[in-house]
């Protein structure tokens, strides 16, 4: 009994001790014996390594580097390759002698699933063999499954394939499969695409078999999936879930089930993403032919909307079309998903309104289809509300063309939009907008609608008024394109930084071309002045601003009142108090760059009043140039050249001009001059600083006087805020005798002329201000 205890304790020590060391012992010696009966039991030649015995799981052998070899029309490659598998023996077997095999278990096994030239699969030849002999119970563990068509590996594959096949007892009972994988392709990185997993039962009876199996797909990458079909991403990321059951003979499968998608949304989309839905799919799956056929809907609400799915030489090249129908399909869910799939629509913006239409798709074709549009209405709480009774939609391939469509604004005003998009990296936009009578500030209102388009050019800067005509926009390239346009706008207002008044439009006809504008039969008025015109933008030129005006009425006052933040800009306290330095000129005037022509009809300056003027103007930051002005004055002529300083807190002038044949004195004045000025109004005058010469022809210089001939040169200033006036140098003809002299101007502000010639003299004074002058003395 001791003896009998102690062996009792001993004998799990020596079955473990057994168990461990069963690997390590070598069994070569049944080496042939084991193949012939693996053979004999697949039917297909084996050739094995090594051989070890094996009692982990029951009486059996382990067997190292075993190639199972395919049937001849397979081809020559092996149909399993394993560096080590597992065989269990059957017991009964070695009752009656005979070394039978129960299980057969494939660690991390290489098989070829190859199509046969004529019908089926060379497993199902294998199969098959369960009703003329055993099989053992088949387990593959972390496997690769390659598919071989037509001699040629297909791109496809499952990895970490893990299965389990149980033969039938008999041939009327089925074989029990269990599961589990990753598809994979070869031309992408080595990575599963999702797992699917399922069991089921496969009866081989029939003469094509018959299965019954239910797959259950985890929730895996939607990306990952459309890049298992289609070969590559295409941006479309969310998960994907749910349950398949495929169903009869198969070349006939019937296929069921539901598909769970969520978290819709494009690559570099950030949370919170789409919700998606849940799809029901029925359909048939023939697997000799590879080919499926599936409908697809909604399993809950959008009870319009159904789909089509055919997809052939699945696992070759898959060729699949897709057809899309439905009616009455709100339109609120597929912009969220719209959002998601990275389409500029603000997420402020609440897009309501049906859809019905037909849509259908493939591998070898674009998206084709038309959708109609009913009852739109896109809502924004800070922009208002534009509704669309109807619009159609045509899809051709890449191209979205929006048929002309009439868009009412919360305003009552009417629009006609058409669009054509074309999606791609960068996306190409045809844009066209037409409207009778639609205000300006409408655009610039709805301008979170066209996200990523900069609004036209005009109408960022327009505060109000109206505009009709034809507007378009085309975006092809990120730095290409633009708006272009011919509109006509009405009552408009435009401020201009400078100016004390903005500047009102009456009417104008504005041609866009890109990034370009002419305003041309422009009528309005700045202030008090009105004008008409032309103008041109042209960005890249060195003067983007070309500004032409007409006028009928000016004066200098109108125009100092309208430029006054331009000529007399705030400067520091320093500055103001000890009077240092210019200041910084405001960004504004630094980058403005404007050149035109003006003319004038009637111009009041200085007491005089100047007729059809006309000037040339460059106006670049602080310096306005006029190369040439012209006009009449007192039925003579004046012409010369006029500079403006501004980067002072006043301006200064600098002016050179001529003047031909003006009335004077009943006679004729010409002459040139010189004359600088600073500030504005009587301070100018102050400042004024003048010189020149001049020709008085046939004049009369003092009542009961005769007519004479004056010339010389003068000059003019302010001395401690008195005028002075200096005659140099002159000539005064009388018949035949010429007086030579000077005239000046004394503390009492008359001036006093003397002229000479020997004995004979003549002196005339008179108040500066009228050159009112009387002989003082005559000879």
């Amino acid at each position: 009994m001791r003896f009998l205890r102690r062996l009792l304790w001993l004998l799990p020590a020596l079955l473990a001790g057994l168990v461990l060391l069963a690997p390590h012992l070598s069994a070569d010696f049944y080496r042939e014996r084991i193949r012939r009966a693996l053979e004999s039991s697949l039917d297909r030649k084996v050739q094995i390594g090594s051989a070890g015995f094996s009692l982990l799981r029951g009486p059996g052998f382990t067997l190292r580097d075993v190639v199972i070899y395919d049937i001849p029309a397979a081809g020559l490659e092996p149909f399993i390759y394993v560096s080590r598998a597992e065989v269990r023996v059957r017991l009964l077997g070695l009752l009656g002698r005979r070394l039978e095999f129960s299980a057969l278990r494939l660690d991390r096994p290489s098989i070829n699933l190859v199509k046969l030239p004529g019908a089926g699969w060379n497993f199902q030849q294998l199969l098959r063999r369960a009703i003329q002999s055993p099989l053992p119970q088949i387990a593959v563990n972390n496997g690769r499954l390659n598919f071989k068509l037509q001699g040629v590996k297909s791109v496809f594959y499952v990895r970490n394939a893990n299965l389990q096949v149980q033969p039938p007892r008999n041939a009327a009972e089925p074989f029990e499969v269990r599961f589990a994988g990753e598809p994979a392709r070869t031309d992408r990185t080595a990575k599963g695409f999702g797992e699917f997993s399922g069991r089921g039962i496969w009866r081989t009876a029939a003469e094509a078999g018959q299965l019954n199996i239910d797959v259950v797909l985890a929730r895996s990458s939607l990306g990952e999936l459309v890049a298992l079909l289609h070969g590559s991403d295409i941006g479309v990321h969310g998960q994907l879930s749910g349950r398949v059951s495929f169903r009869g003979p198969l070349s006939r499968l019937a296929v069921e089930g539901r598909l769970r998608v969520s978290d819709l949304h494009r690559w570099d989309q950030l949370p919170p993403y789409a919700e998606g839905g849940t799809v029901q799919l029925r359909g048939a799956l023939d697997l000799p032919a590879q080919s499926l056929e599936l409908e697809l809907s909604p399993a809950e609400g959008a009870a319009g909307l159904q789909a089509r799915l055919q997809v052939s030489n699945l696992l070759g090249t898959p060729r699949w079309n897709a057809w899309l129908q439905f009616q009455e399909l709100p339109l609120q869910p597929l912009a969220d998903i719209a959002r998601h799939m990275g389409t500029a629509l603000p997420e402020a913006i609440r897009l309501d309104g049906v859809l019905a239409g037909e849509l259908d798709i493939g591998s070898d074709a674009a998206l084709h289809g038309t959708i109609a549009c009913r009852s739109v209405s896109l809502t924004h709480p800070d922009s208002g509300q534009i509704k669309i009774a109807e619009a159609k939609i045509i899809l051709d391939g890449p191209r979205i063309h929006l048929l002309p469509s009439a868009a009412e604004f919360d305003t009552g005003q009417q629009a006609s939009v058409e669009m054509e998009y074309r999606p791609g990296s960068p996306p190409a936009l045809d844009l066209k907008i037409t409207s009778s009578a639609l205000n300006a500030a409408t655009v610039i209102k709805w301008k979170p609608l066209l996200a990523g388009i900069p609004p036209p050019p005009f109408a960022a800067a327009l505060q109000s008024g109206t505009w009709s005509g034809l507007l378009r926009c085309r975006l092809e390239e990120p730095k290409a394109g633009g708006w272009t346009g011919l509109i006509r706008v009405m009552d408009a207002t435009l401020p201009i930084e400078g100016l004390a008044a903005p500047l009102r439009i009456d009417l104008a006809e504005v041609e866009i071309l890109k990034d370009a504008l002419f305003a041309r039969r422009m009528a309005g008025r700045l202030g008090e002045i009105r004008f008409q015109g032309q103008y041109q933008f042209h960005p890249s030129a060195p003067r983007p601003h070309r500004l032409d005006l007409r006028v009928e009425e000016l004066s200098a006052d109108a125009v100092q009142s309208l430029l006054l933040p331009t000529l007399r800009r705030p400067r520091g306290l320093l500055a103001r108090t000890f009077g240092l330095g210019r200041g910084r000129l405001p960004r504004w005037l630094a980058d403005r760059r404007v050149s035109g022509n003006l003319r004038i009809r009637t111009l009041q300056l200085a007491g005089e009043t100047f007729e059809s003027v006309r000037l040339k103007y460059f106006w670049d930051g602080a310096q306005v140039d006029v190369p040439a002005f012209q006009g009449l004055v007192r039925g003579g002529s004046v012409s010369g050249y006029l500079q403006v300083d501004l980067r002072g807190a006043v301006p200064a002038f600098f002016v050179a001009g001529r003047l031909e044949d003006a009335r004077w004195r009943e006679g004729r004045l010409r002459g040139d001059a010189v004359l600088r000025a600073s500030g504005l109004g009587e301070d100018a005058y102050r400042s004024l600083a003048a010189e020149g010469i001049f020709h008085a022809q046939s004049v009369i210089l003092a009542e009961q006087q005769p007519r004479r001939t004056l010339w010389g040169a003068w000059a003019f200033r302010y001395d401690r805020n008195q005028p002075r006036l200096d005659l140099l140098d002159l000539r005064l003809a009388e018949g035949q005798d010429v007086l030579v002299g000077h005239g000046a101007t004394g503390d009492d502000e008359q001036l006093q002329i003397e002229l000479a010639r020997g004995d004979k003299h003549l002196r005339l004074s008179g108040p500066l201000r009228s050159l009112q002058l009387v002989p003082s003395e005559t000879p």
